[in-house]
This record gives C-alpha cells, structure tokens and sequence, in this order.
C-alpha cells in the first residue's frame, strides 16, 4: 500500500513539468526571431543588397544581365540578336532589357526595319561610375562582377580608339601606366587622387550637357581609370598566362 501513493505523487510532479516546459518554450520563438535577424543582416552585409540601392546590386548579382552589357558594350542589337547570342526567348530578353532600361545601363540607340515594323536597337550607356557609398555595400563577387565589365568595356573603346587612329589625329590624347610601389600612406594618397579625378571628370561631363544643349559641338571621349594593388612575387609566366586568358574572354 505504501506503493501507491508514492505512484501518486510521482504522477501529480509529472503533470506539473508541462506548464514548466511550456514556460520554457515560450521564450523561445523570441531568441530565433533575433538569430534569424541577425543572420539577414550578415547575409545584408555581405553581398550588398538593399543597402543603398537593392536594384542597382542586383545587376552585378545577375550574370545573365552582366552578360549583356558586356556584349552590348562591344556592339548595338535588337533584342532578338541579343536573345540568339544569350540563347534566351524574346521574352526573358525584354524583361532584362526593360529592368537596365529602367536602371539607365543601356538605351535605344536608333530603330531598324525588320518585318514591316520599327525594332529598337539598344546598347550600353557609356561609362559604370559606382559612387563610393555603393561600392562599399557590394561584396566580393558583386566587385569583382563590376570591375570584369569596367575593364571589359574601357579595353573595348581603347582598341575602337587606337583602330581608328585617335592617337595620331589628336595628339591632345593620353595614356599612362604607372606600377610602382608604395607605403600604406602612398597607396592612401593614390586612392584619393584617383576619388578626385574620377568626380572630376564627371563634372566637367555633367556641365558639358548645358552647352551642347546650347548648340556646342558634342565630341565623344571617355576616360578609363584604375587603381589597384598587386599580388605579391607574381611570376612573369604567371602574368602571361592571366593575360592570354583575358584575350580569350
């Protein structure tokens, strides 16, 4: 007799431990919803989305949309071109044209007849300039997304230039390669120069608009700048090897 009771109580504690454990579950959902947040906030953080401008991160986060302003900075298309190359439909073609049309990374450089109706031939807007507040949020892939069509489209306009014979006809046209080496306050000083001339040029671009619009004569140019460091102890057969494989992209 003295067993059951004992069972008894044992089975009044027992009821006891859900209200315990529920207690304890409560809390719970309010420790995962701050987890959760603070992994999207990395994740933010990381690749740079939504942090100044989600639509203009998500064009260097796309490959596809890479991969047409890397051929329309080569060439002008139709969409039907562009599709045939990208081996798209028309469709999914319109709707990246319609979002860097939107975006303002490419536009409708004239129309061709084609079947009776007027097709609008696009190509890339000249120039990525990225303001320092929105290269800071992109992350790795996304600067290194950016920085293959910068080269890519400044290579494209140096080979137009030299083709056509701008060096010679206007001497008044520069380029230089400075490597070199230098301390951390050196390499500051470099990236500073660099910040400068870039907003510098961009101005003297911006009010150039007002005069052409006035009647001046409008003259093409454009101006590529990098500064960049370099790996450490590169061999020279590695160099060839980065550059003839560049050649061949």
């Amino acid at each position: 007799m003295s067993q059951k009771p004992a069972k008894r109580v044992d089975r009044k504690s027992d009821s006891k431990m859900p209200k315990k454990s529920n207690a304890k579950k409560k809390s719970a959902p309010s420790t995962a919803r701050k987890g959760t947040g603070a992994r999207k906030e990395r994740t933010d953080q990381i690749n740079g989305v939504g942090r100044v401008d989600p639509q203009l991160a998500s064009v260097f986060s796309s490959d596809f949309q890479m991969r047409i302003l890397e051929i329309l900075f080569r060439e002008e298309l139709l969409k039907s071109e562009l599709a045939l190359q990208l081996e798209c439909t028309i469709n999914q073609m319109d709707y990246h044209c319609r979002k860097l049309l939107a975006l303002d990374y490419i536009e409708v450089s004239k129309t061709k007849k084609r079947r009776g109706k007027e097709r609008k031939v696009y190509r890339a807007k000249r120039g990525i300039h990225l303001p320092e507040e929105i290269w800071n949020t992109f992350g790795s892939s996304m600067k290194h997304r950016a920085m293959t069509g910068i080269s890519k489209a400044s290579f494209s306009d140096l080979a137009v230039a030299l083709n056509a014979g701008i060096f010679e006809q206007h001497p008044e046209c520069r380029g230089a390669w400075i490597p070199g080496a230098v301390d951390e306050k050196g390499w500051n000083q470099v990236v500073e120069i660099a910040l400068r001339a870039q907003e510098e040029f961009i101005k003297a671009r911006e009010e150039s608009k007002d005069r052409i619009a006035r009647g001046a004569k409008p003259i093409p140019f454009t101006v590529s700048l990098f500064a960049h460091l370099l790996p450490e102890g590169m061999e020279s057969s590695e160099r060839r090897t980065i550059l003839e494989a560049l050649a061949r992209s």
